[in-house]
């Protein structure tokens, strides 16, 4: 009993300290939101991609295929054991037994072997080509999610803002109503238009929290921890369309298509050497043999295989893949159309919302303006307590699409430089 009592001090202290520990850690103050920048987003994304992930394996896949095409020009060397029984005769032994090793050397065959290794290269190109398209097609969705988070709280900051002028104007007006300078009913059609903008605002809480799910997902940090930091000055100038345009031929998905047909004319190749003779070498040599070739230790084939007639197996394959060469060489020249389509359009909006930006920018001080004088004129009785507010939508609605014009500007550019790239 004295050795029990002697650990209940130290028990009870480790329990006390243990409960310490738990109160600090609920008075500490929750982790702040990360503050990510769009080149951060992008490198988380290609961090967590599993779709970037098994593209890589896939490169590997080819690269281990390489491996079997190059070993098929080599020998082929194999130990063969065999043993028979039979019945047994006068003059024959009742089991036959044969040890040998064995080796097989392809020669010729119409340059099959070769066309495979070109075919398997030309394969591990288009893998790594495709990876760097993924990519790019990653960091455009993570781009647009990033500049949707962006946009949405700057119209929650904007709605703020409004809600915050109109709240100004309920208690101007409250006061006029107690001085009997404004009627009932003008606080009344201030605080609907706040009801109005509340629910609003509820709307947009709700859509951040979506963007903010979709940028967690692609970027795998916490949604409680992203926050957005746009670090991009506006555009205000863009490069020649001749700049995107001239880069895209050399981009990873038309050299795809390029690999891809360099690698259907090495399959072309291939069905035209199919015709041609097969020349082989074959040896082997025998550790233990019985029968009559008992005293013979090894031996050498050499051979030939000349294809004369399968009815028109072999013209049938060709004509296939010289078609499948054509429907190829098509897909290229699509390929390079359909990149220049998408750079002119992706350059046409991005120059679209730059000049919308500065009309946009001389509308909006001009309402600035316009809602000044209306709340002067209403303190001198020349306009009416709905024309203000009016007056004060507009001018936070042209806000609103300010400042959401400036952002699709800023996301339009992003995305062209990163279509535009080569790798």
């Amino acid at each position: 009993m004295k050795s029990y009592k002697f650990y209940i001090p130290i028990i009870s202290v480790f329990l006390n300290c243990a409960s310490m520990v738990c109160i600090l850690k609920q008075d500490l103050p929750s982790a702040e939101p990360v503050s990510l920048t769009l080149k951060q987003c992008i490198s988380f994304a290609r961090e967590k991609s599993e779709l970037l992930e098994m593209r890589l394996e896939r490169i590997n896949q080819a690269g281990y295929r390489l491996k079997q095409a190059r070993g098929g020009r080599l020998p082929d060397i194999r130990y063969q054991y065999s043993l028979s029984l039979r019945e047994k005769l006068s003059d024959t032994s009742g089991e036959g037994m044969d040890s040998k090793f064995v080796l097989n050397q392809p020669l010729y065959k119409g340059s099959k072997k070769t066309l495979l290794i070109d075919y398997s290269k030309a394969y591990i190109e288009k893998e790594k080509l495709d990876y760097l398209t993924l990519a790019r097609e990653l960091d455009i969705e993570v781009t647009y999610a990033f500049y949707n988070l962006v946009r949405i709280d700057s119209d929650i900051a904007n709605l703020s803002n409004t809600f915050k002028l109109m709240t100004d104007r309920l208690n101007e007006l409250s006061d006029r109503v107690k001085l009997g300078k404004s009627r009932d009913t003008e606080v009344l059609s201030v605080e609907s238009q706040i009801a109005s903008l509340r629910a609003q605002l509820e709307t947009y809480y709700g859509e951040r929290a979506k963007h903010i799910e979709t940028l967690s997902f692609l970027t795998g940090v916490a949604p409680d921890s992203i926050a957005v930091n746009d670090d991009m000055p506006p555009v205000k100038d863009v490069a020649p369309l001749e700049k995107y345009t001239g880069l895209i031929r050399h981009r990873s998905d038309v050299e795809s298509a390029r690999q891809e047909l360099l690698m259907q004319t090495f399959k072309t190749r291939s069905a035209k050497g199919s015709a041609l003779p097969g020349i082989n070498l074959s040896g082997a040599w025998h550790t233990h043999r019985n029968g009559n070739l008992s005293g013979v230790g090894w031996e050498t084939l050499f051979s030939l295989d000349i294809p004369l007639y399968q009815g028109g197996i072999l013209k049938g394959g060709l004509a296939e893949e010289k078609s499948r060469l054509k429907e190829y060489e098509t897909m290229l020249s699509l390929a390079i159309r359909q990149a220049e389509l998408n750079i002119k359009t992706l350059y046409n909006d991005c120059i679209a919302s730059v000049k919308q930006v500065e009309a946009l920018k001389s509308a909006y001080q001009k309402s600035v303006e316009n809602y000044n004088l209306q709340l002067r004129d209403y303190r001198y009785g020349l306009v009416n307590n709905l024309d203000v507010i009016q007056t004060m939508m507009s001018m936070s609605d042209t806000k609103l699409t300010l400042d959401r014009t400036l952002i699709q500007a800023k996301s339009d550019f992003a995305v062209l430089e990163i279509t535009s790239k080569n790798d």
